[in-house]
């Protein structure tokens, strides 16, 4: 902001947020500038993986991928219903 940026602070795993910012940026001929800041936490949807730095540097074995993936699953499933009931896109 203080260097002329209209800045937008919100909830990264909120998709209702996140297409409320995206709806704020203004055209292409706006002269100011936009940044869209998301908090967020690392390893969001998988419970043993949430605010662990560890993850950013390995990977895991299949049993660990099948059980990050359900938990993606479960916790995003929710994301995307939110984001199609608003944008009544499929994704």
């Amino acid at each position: 902001e203080a260097f002329g940026w209209k800045v937008l602070e919100i909830n990264g795993h909120n998709m209702s947020q996140i297409l409320a910012a995206l709806a704020k940026i203004p055209s292409s001929k706006s002269k100011q500038p936009t940044a869209i800041v998301m908090h967020t936490i690392k390893g969001k949807g998988v419970k043993w993986m949430e605010n662990t730095a560890l993850w950013h540097y390995g990977g895991f074995d299949s049993e660990l991928e099948k059980k990050a993936l359900s938990g993606l699953d479960r916790t995003y499933s929710k994301v995307i219903k939110v984001y199609e009931k608003q944008t009544g896109a499929h994704a």
